[in-house]
């Protein structure tokens, strides 16, 4: 890796915390680890799927598609009032970006009595705005691959539906389905399958109450790189989540898509914005990891582009730094630009800096945004009411280049939003004068001299004072 310059770096080593004094416990690990058992579903899955509720309850899952639309089925959203979808949550209950519904829409020969045509879209007033946490499942628009469906063995389901427990799940749930012939979905059927149906489903596996609107699921190879692609979307099943379950088969519906997105927002063009979909169902936990089996989908069509795989893994290139580390990072703004300087959220009212970045700065000018790892994106901003520069500051020698910033309200901690630790025990220093590398993150300027909007990463390797000394001519 080459050279990277910052104003601002965050450095992180590994040491043993059996003695440490952290000065949030919270910084310990992401609020999605400590509920990881084994049933729930990926952490990165909670990027594409949306909560979808009314002013009261939720409703069903959804899936984002194109910056301004979710995917879901009917039955969720037909005779419903003020909707509402939340995206990125892994857990319902944390707080997470959510946005309003302006339209809805739903097939027109959508039928309860049948459950054919269970397709539905919301439009919501705002872009939204494509993050490493948040971005869209990839929905192929080429109707002749519909063949590609009825080949899939085994198909991936989401949401927040019943678990064993009997329960609505605050964590988004995986579970993985073999594909049947629709003839043997029939015997569960409200009426025979039609060509526009999918029949999935286990012998102690389903979807169930709850994850109606999420997807199915294929990993689809596109030019070389795979990709998220919904294939379907719940819509029923049995009363008892065990057996066999029923699914509209989006690549069916690509034109009636295509055709509600182009009327409800008229800057989409068919010729240069292909886009991705997804679908609701109901679900019981799995345990397992399914391999997808789609390799080639030929002349893929796309709704929208970039979908079905992490802004991160599309930028990475040995310099950007992982989508996780943007948890913890702030980015100092002055007078709403970027200050080229930037810091770590350590408690729920303070974010710790360089003492040289705070200079001549009034308060009242400052601004931190936090939990981006593109800064160019919207995220939580919070303003600084006092700052806190080390007494013994030396600019001309850089000594004691520490500083704090009390922010105006307390940061509410999420899966994406979290601080990083620090060991307040001064014994522990030794395990630092040991260590031999550390990881460094900034936007700071990369070999190509710029700033970097994306969150940059570099590891650097540890030398002793008398080195640094000679160095800096010291």
């Amino acid at each position: 890796m080459q050279t990277l310059f910052w104003t601002s770096l965050t450095i992180g080593i590994l040491i043993q915390r059996s003695s440490a004094r952290l000065l949030d416990d919270h910084c310990k690990t992401s609020t999605g680890m400590r509920v990881w058992n084994g049933e729930n579903a990926e952490l990165k899955a909670a990027a594409w799927m949306a909560g979808v509720r009314n002013e009261t309850n939720f409703l069903c899952g959804g899936t984002v598609i194109h910056k301004r639309f979710v995917l879901t089925a009917a039955h969720c959203i037909k005779d419903q009032g003020n909707l509402f979808v939340r995206l990125g949550a892994y857990n319902l209950s944390l707080p997470v970006v959510e946005y309003s519904v302006s339209n809805s829409v739903f097939h027109r020969e959508f039928s309860y009595r049948t459950g054919q045509n269970d397709i539905g879209l919301l439009q919501l007033p705002l872009d939204i705005v494509f993050t490493g946490q948040i971005y869209p499942i990839c929905i192929d628009l080429n109707p002749t691959e519909k063949r590609e469906v009825e080949n899939a063995n085994t198909l991936d389901a989401y949401g927040w539906g019943k678990t064993r427990t009997a329960n609505i799940s605050e964590i988004l749930q995986r579970v993985t389905l073999q594909h049947y012939n629709s003839r043997r979905c029939n015997q569960i059927a409200r009426a025979p399958l039609t060509l526009n149906q999918i029949c999935a489903g286990s012998s102690d596996r389903d979807t169930c109450n709850g994850d109606s609107g999420g997807p199915l699921i294929q990993k689809v190879n596109y030019n070389g790189t795979r990709h998220l692609t919904q294939l379907g979307i719940v819509s029923y099943g049995s009363e008892s989540c065990k057996g066999l379950g029923v699914y509209t088969d989006v690549t069916s519906y690509a034109d009636w898509i295509e055709e509600k997105i182009e009327a409800l927002y008229p800057e989409y063009s068919r010729q240069s914005s292909p886009t991705a979909i997804a679908k609701q169902v109901s679900l019981r936990p799995s345990t397992e990891t399914s391999v997808f089996g789609v390799e080639n989908f030929g002349q893929a069509r796309l709704l929208f582009e970039p979908c079905g795989t992490s802004l991160s893994t599309r930028i990475m290139n040995g310099y950007n730094a992982e989508p996780e580390a943007a948890a913890w990072m702030a980015a100092i703004l002055i007078n709403t630009t970027f200050l080229s300087c930037a810091g770590t959220v350590i408690h729920r009212r303070f974010v710790l800096t360089a003492a040289h970045c705070l200079i001549d700065r009034q308060e009242e000018n400052l601004t931190l945004r936090l939990g981006a790892y593109d800064i160019r994106y919207p995220t939580l901003e919070y303003g600084v009411i006092k700052k806190i520069i080390h007494d013994g500051f030396d600019l001309r020698q850089m000594t004691h280049d520490i500083g704090l910033l009390l922010l105006s309200r307390d940061i509410e901690f999420s899966l994406h939003l979290y601080p990083i630790c620090i060991i307040l025990n001064p014994e522990v220093k030794s395990k630092v004068d040991s260590a031999y590398t550390f990881d460094a993150y900034g936007w700071g300027k990369t070999n190509e001299s710029l700033l970097s909007n994306v969150l940059q990463k570099v590891t650097l390797d540890r030398y002793d004072r008398i080195r640094d000394l000679k160095l800096y001519n010291i």
